[in-house]
This record gives C-alpha cells, structure tokens and sequence, in this order.
C-alpha cells in the first residue's frame, strides 16, 4: 500500500504535472463520476486494481476543508496514479522472472539483440553463456517443487553475485539459465562461467534432513564483429553445444 500526503497549495499544479505529464486542464477535466472511490478520515483513497486482482491502496490525506474543484482534482489523481502504478507493474512483470528476480527470457532477449546491433555498428565483443541445473527433477520428484525453488534460487543467487552488475543475468526458462559478459572473449568468460559453477557445487543444501550437492552444465560462444551469424544461429550453436555437454561432462566445462 503507497501513502500520498497533500497540502494543496500554489505550487501543487506544477508539481503534479512535472511529475505525471499531465497539463492540470486535463487532470480537472476528467469527470468525476467516471471513478470509483471513497471518502475516509479526511482523505480520499482507491483501490488498485491489476486485472481482476487488488495490488495495493492509494491514500491521499488532505486539510478538513478543501475546495470542489480541489477534491475534483485529487479525485483525478487517484485514478491517474492508479493507472501509471498498474503500467508499472506490468512493465516490471514482462521484465523480471518472478522467482527469482533475475531478467525474464523476453527481456533479454531484446538486449541481446541491442547488443549484437551495437557490435555491428562499432565493434567489440561479448560471451554468451547457457546453464543447465543437473538433476532439478530428481530434486522436484524427491524433494517437491519447494525443493526445486530453492535449488533455482541458490543459483541465481550465485549467478548475480559472481558477474559483474553490467552484465545481463536471465532465467530462460525452468532449469535453464542465460549469461551475457559484456567485452570479453570466450578463454576469459570461461574463468568467469568456471567461478560460478565452482561456487555453486561448494554449496550444501538439505532437503527434509537429506543433504544434497548441486552441480550445473553451461556451454558458450563469443560473439565478436566479425561473427558472420544471426542470433537465432547463435542460441542454436550454444544450445548444441550445451547438450553435448549433459551427455558427457555434467557440470565440467565445455
């Protein structure tokens, strides 16, 4: 729930459409019957709603006496605040994995390919680094999906906290995870992929009292200017390479 303290004033105007990008014009102009809210201890409040799911409360707290043309005004910036919050949301929502908090598969997607444009145009290089978790079913199937949360959340925890903040971290899906390490090559990179999976095999985890030792398999390529591949090509080449890597090695570098 957000909290919004105002004392209308001289300034108020200016504030809000700084803010909002709102002309006051159009905020008055909204009809007031068009919202849903009510009127509680001095103020004026709005559910927000997502869908058909309620995300929080906004609260606006005022002087006992204001104006009509005030109460219509913050009436208004309710319901406009309430629609930028739910955009907000929403954006965040098609950004982020849910789980665990590292960028979602569309996300990265995306700056990948902004990347790959950037290299074209000026040069330059970067890794791009696939993980597979070993043996998550057999933790899902023993242990419950709780279980397996816990084993997903453990590496992206270990991915975040060995690469570099500039780097782009994302879960591509279920056990599968993707790297891009900006400005290096693949010999470089692979002390950078290598690190992590050391750290993640060091961690001991124990599901209802039985202890079990996690492991991760990655494969990678470099991606330079003079890569003469599109990006679909070069997620298929990783990929490849990746699975030849589950077959033999489980959690050895590629």
């Amino acid at each position: 729930d957000a909290v919004l303290c105002v004392i209308p004033d001289d300034e108020l105007s200016k504030a809000l459409e700084h803010s909002l990008c709102f002309k006051s014009q159009e905020i008055y102009s909204r009809s007031q019957s068009e919202l849903i809210l009510a009127e509680k201890e001095k103020g004026f409040t709005k559910d927000v709603i997502k869908g058909e799911k309620k995300i929080g409360t906004l609260i606006i707290k005022v002087p006992a006496k204001i104006s009509e043309s005030e109460r219509i005004f913050l009436n208004n910036l309710l319901d406009l605040l309430s629609i930028g919050i739910v955009k907000i949301v929403s954006y965040k929502a098609s950004v982020f994995d849910s789980l665990t908090g590292l960028y979602s598969r569309g996300y990265f997607e995306e700056r990948l390919k902004a990347e790959v444009d950037n290299i074209k145009r000026n040069g330059g290089k970067f890794a791009l680094v696939m993980f597979d978790i070993d043996s998550l079913k057999y933790v899902n199937d023993r242990f419950g999906h709780k279980g397996g949360d816990e084993l997903i959340l453990k590496f992206a925890e270990c991915l975040k906290k060995n690469t570099r903040e500039y780097d782009i971290q994302a879960r591509w899906g279920g056990d599968e995870f993707v790297l891009l390490i900006h400005s290096v090559g693949e010999q470089k990179a692979k002390d950078v992929v290598n690190r992590i999976v050391e750290k993640f095999s060091a961690k001991k985890l124990s599901f209802g009292g039985e202890e079990f030792k996690p492991s991760v398999s990655f494969a990678m390529a470099e991606y330079n200017e003079n890569t003469n591949i599109e990006i679909n090509e070069l997620f298929q080449m990783v990929d490849h390479r990746l699975l030849e890597v589950k077959k033999g090695r489980k959690g050895k570098e590629f």
